[in-house]
């Protein structure tokens, strides 16, 4: 898996818009495509974001780990 965040993650660009949501998603859904890992590993510290954006983007996350076809993916949330 790869481990995404901590204490130093920088959840507000993430959640800033739209498209940053998107970028992140994409990237890390192509490094497990990359590295045919078993999933994500999110720590979220702080977001500064509504709490629906925040389930937006793990459902976008879950979406597109399961279109890969190489399996069900992993993807595991600590606040």
């Amino acid at each position: 898996m790869i481990s995404i965040g901590g204490q130093n993650g920088n959840w507000a660009n993430v959640f800033a818009s739209n498209v940053s949501v998107t970028n992140f998603v994409n990237a890390a859904v192509g490094f497990v495509k990359k590295f045919n890992l078993d999933g994500v590993d999110i720590d979220i510290e702080y977001y500064g974001a509504a709490p629906r954006v925040v389930a937006n983007m793990l459902c976008s996350l879950r979406s597109q780990l399961d279109a890969l076809g190489t399996g069900k993916k992993i993807i595991t949330v600590s606040p």
